[in-house]
């Protein structure tokens, strides 16, 4: 059993800076849980609770049946994959795999032939007899995965793990992680996994779910697609999505939302699911969403364009609003512009409505 409970889980520091606000979090058992937010949002701090790294102030840590907040990292059973590592250079990769296992006196045959099934899980047979120095940044990565495999724990507990590699080896290196998770869960093996990142790319490419955070508060948790199909909130709209999404202020009557001197019509199933009509009011649509037409829909300034091969990222601006649109070349190359005025229409069903009072898209379906 490895589910991982935070209840009102809360961290101040001396001085009474509140790092972390009473945030609730329920990781299931097997479940790959991503936190994904900008620097200072109290991710690493919360991994760093649930290790047993940082004393909690207040609330509730619970793996599987047992309330772990008093207990030391080596009896929570669980396993850290740090960014920078970690091994000990002066030892080879072998005994660098075997040291907790020495730690514990695990007898000498056991610890080998665990060794040997963790290097063959991770394909890292030929470097067992290397030192940390000749190994590159992914291969020391997976030795440190490994290293965490090796202890069986319930939970596994990544601090931005592939942060220090290179762009292609982070691509890599995120298949191999997903796939060891998958691996684990259909072998029946502890496979609980809670991943920080400030990258939303490996939030949304790795995660069952994720756990969106700012300012040590939980914005929302979520599928990665429901996070970029119904983000709760400006701020989970803002940071989830690449490029981000559109925002325009404006106002609603008569079935359609006014930016400045143009509107875009709400279909009535957007007006229905309007919980409430804010009185100031923010239109959001995705890039993608945003399609460049010939003559209808709203006349935008073209501004720049971003050559992205298949894509074309267009910048544009809209009654005082810098707006982006993502089109095909072809459909660029075709339809052209005229002396920089572009016309792009919202796809029907994929606009949102946030309250710019609290931020909240008061858009979304009311939950029953």
């Amino acid at each position: 059993m490895a589910r991982l409970q935070l209840n009102k889980l809360e961290k101040i520091y001396g001085g009474g800076f509140k790092a972390v606000h009473g945030i609730d979090l329920d990781v299931q058992d097997g479940e790959f849980m991503v936190l994904v937010g900008p620097s200072g949002c109290a991710k690493s701090t919360t991994l760093r609770m649930i290790a047993g790294l940082e004393e909690v102030t207040a609330g509730e840590i619970r793996i599987g049946e047992r309330i772990v907040n008093a207990l030391p990292p080596g009896k929570r059973r669980i396993a850290m994959v740090f960014q920078n590592y970690a091994l000990y250079p002066h030892m080879k990769v072998r005994s660098n795999l075997a040291f907790g296992l020495r730690l514990a006196h695990v007898p000498k045959a056991e610890r080998d032939a665990a060794v040997d099934e963790v290097a063959r899980i991770l394909e890292i047979e030929p470097l067992l007899d290397r030192l940390p120095k000749q190994l590159s940044g992914g291969q020391a990565q997976r030795v440190a995965l490994g290293r965490a495999l090796i202890k069986k724990p319930e939970v596994f507990l990544f601090d931005e793990p592939l942060s220090n590699l290179d762009a292609k080896l982070r691509a890599s290196m995120r298949v191999r992680i997903t796939q060891l998770h998958k691996r684990l869960k259909a072998e029946g093996m502890s496979s609980t996994v809670v991943y920080v990142t400030h990258d939303q790319t490996e939030a949304m490419t790795m995660g069952d779910r994720i756990c969106v955070m700012k300012d040590g508060h939980i914005m929302q948790v979520a599928t990665p697609k429901e996070l970029y199909d119904r983000p709760a909130n400006l701020f989970v709209a803002g940071f989830i999505g690449s490029p981000e999404m559109n925002v325009m202020d404006g106002q609603i009557s008569d079935g359609a939302f006014h930016i400045g001197t143009q509107s875009v019509a709400l279909d009535a199933g957007l007006m229905q699911r309007l919980q409430s009509r804010p009185d100031q009011a923010a239109f959001g649509i995705r890039p993608q969403h945003l399609r460049l037409s010939g003559h209808d829909g709203l006349r935008a300034r073209l501004q720049s364009v971003e050559f992205m091969g298949h894509e074309v990222y267009l910048h544009a601006e809209l009654d005082g609003h810098q707006i982006t649109s993502v089109a095909t070349a072809a459909d660029y190359e075709a339809i052209g512009t005229d002396d920089d005025a572009i016309h792009l229409t919202p796809e029907p069903g994929q606009g949102h409505v946030f309250d710019r009072h609290n931020g909240t898209n008061v858009s979304l379906p009311v939950a029953v």
